[in-house]
């Protein structure tokens, strides 16, 4: 899959040192930043409760609920949970 980007100057520079002192193509350079970029944003090995809880949308929001509604939510979590 080919990608367009426009980059900045000082990224332009870098890139292009990197490929000198390293001989790497333009290409490799790209694809191993973006290899580095998802594998430090990829939560490691949590479940998707633990990526929600670490990317800080834990208690971002307020909600007021009514009893029904904690009820439902608390047989939902605790099936998620595999609890009965």
């Amino acid at each position: 899959m080919r990608i367009n980007a426009r980059l900045t100057d000082e990224l332009t520079r870098e890139r292009m040192a990197l490929e000198q002192t390293t001989g790497q193509s333009r290409s490799e350079i790209v694809r191993t930043a973006l290899e580095r970029y998802f594998d430090d944003a990829r939560p490691s090995g949590g479940s998707a409760g633990d990526a929600i809880h670490a990317a800080g949308l834990v208690g971002c929001g307020e909600a007021e609920l009514s009893g029904s509604d904690k009820s439902l939510l608390h047989e939902s979590l605790e099936r998620e949970r595999g609890h009965r």
